[in-house]
């Protein structure tokens, strides 16, 4: 039997991002982009395009210095670099 595709959503604390833009660059999907809504720092927080082309790769979470970027949909987090190669 064939596995669901696993869908993936992407949460970003408007009010926490700087907009410094790491997550997008780093995204292997090109899926985030600045959107057009202003926070509370007058900075436009990132969003997220295409929910549906989402790997669930952890890349824009654990890029972000200020911790505000969240992946749902995962059954599991992905094995980290160190993990391994320990």
């Amino acid at each position: 039997m064939a596995k669901e595709p696993r869908t993936f959503h992407i949460w970003v604390d408007d009010e926490v991002c700087k907009s410094c833009g790491l997550c997008i660059a780093n995204c292997p999907k090109k899926i985030l982009r600045f959107s057009d809504r202003i926070n509370k720092q007058g900075l436009n927080p990132m969003e997220c395009i295409d929910h549906n082309s989402c790997i669930g790769c952890l890349s824009c979470a654990e890029i972000c210095p200020e911790v505000a970027i969240q992946v749902t949909g995962l059954t599991r987090e992905p094995a980290r670099e160190e993990e391994t190669h320990g």
